[in-house]
This record gives structure tokens, C-alpha cells and sequence, in this order.
């Protein structure tokens, strides 16, 4: 798999839904479907595809742009440790 994607499995519609409601909390603009775009701020500049499959309880992430300051690695570092702050 490339270094600007990653997949999480066993995400519930309860994790995904706190997710989104987290990120939204910390100033991201996240899709309002289950795929869609993840963007930051414009100061900031990332730009991400999301997508979560309810069924298959899979959320692949694919960033276009880290955004200023960033790696494909700190996005999904905050993005794992998002994930597992809902995931209890």
C-alpha cells in the first residue's frame, strides 16, 4: 500500500461517528457522508479522501496534501490516536 494511504479495520458506525464528530471539534472540515473529502483550515492545507464501509467495518484514508508542516506520518499518527480515543 502506498505511504499516503491507510486502512483501519474493525471501525464501528459508532467509532466512524465519533470520529468525524472529533475532528469537526478540533477544526477539520470532514465528509458528512461516509466518503468524501477531509480538509484542515486553509493555514494548514490538508486534504485527504475518506472513506468508511460500514459493512466490511474498514476506514481507508488517502491523503493528496500533508498540508504545511506535516508528514504522512503525523497525519496518521492523529488520526490512529483519534481513532483509538472513540474505539473503547
Amino acid at each position: 500500500m502506498p505511504s499516503n494511504i491507510k486502512q483501519w479495520e474493525k471501525v464501528k458506525r459508532t467509532d466512524f461517528d465519533l470520529l468525524i464528530q472529533n475532528l469537526r471539534s478540533k477544526g477539520f472540515s470532514p465528509p458528512y457522508s461516509d466518503s468524501g473529502t477531509l480538509r484542515s483550515g486553509a493555514r494548514h492545507g490538508l486534504h485527504a479522501d475518506v472513506d468508511f464501509n460500514e459493512k466490511e467495518q474498514a476506514l481507508t484514508v488517502r491523503i493528496r496534501e500533508a498540508g504545511r508542516g506535516e508528514t504522512y506520518a503525523s497525519v496518521f499518527s492523529m488520526l490512529e490516536t483519534t481513532i483509538k480515543a472513540t474505539n473503547r
